[in-house]
């Protein structure tokens, strides 16, 4: 099985001062954060990759949440088949 990247669109978070500082998680889990900045397409959308790890295989709904700079988003629900 290949690897899947959950990719997390937004704002404002492009600004990040390190990507140490940029957290994703998942269920309350750490995720692999590969990439946190400006979205290169469309002017003021900042993007967030993400790899998803191969346990979440058939999790159904998952939460996730995006901490920058010691500030967190809203969470969000996705559904993993």
């Amino acid at each position: 099985m290949g690897q899947a990247f959950l990719l997390l669109y937004g704002t404002g978070f492009r600004h990040h001062i390190g990507l140490n500082n940029v957290k994703v998680t998942i269920n309350g889990a750490d995720a692999e954060v590969l990439f946190a900045g400006a979205q290169g397409e469309f002017v003021g959308l900042d993007q967030c990759n993400v790899r998803l790890s191969p346990s979440l295989a058939g999790s159904g709904e998952i939460s996730i949440a995006l901490t920058v700079d010691s500030k967190t988003s809203n969470t969000v629900k996705a559904r993993i088949k």
